[in-house]
């Protein structure tokens, strides 16, 4: 049988052993919500930086159509 400390007696550790077990599916829910908003984060950062470049090209494209007129 094992043995305790003073505080940590079985109706203790069944009640705490629950209270995180009632607290695992929130704090994974928590964990998988952080990682997609850092991944739509990273996304959009690359979408944009996509984006920039085109824009980029397109005004160089039209400068040099008008020094062609």
């Amino acid at each position: 049988m094992p043995v305790y400390p003073g505080f940590l007696t079985p109706p203790t550790l069944t009640v705490l052993a629950y209270f995180l077990m009632s607290l695992t599916p929130w704090v994974i829910v928590l964990i998988v919500l952080i990682w997609f908003i850092r991944k739509m984060n990273n996304i959009d950062r690359t979408l944009k930086g996509i984006v920039d470049s085109l824009s980029m090209m397109k005004k160089e494209e039209e400068v040099q159509g008008k020094e062609r007129e």
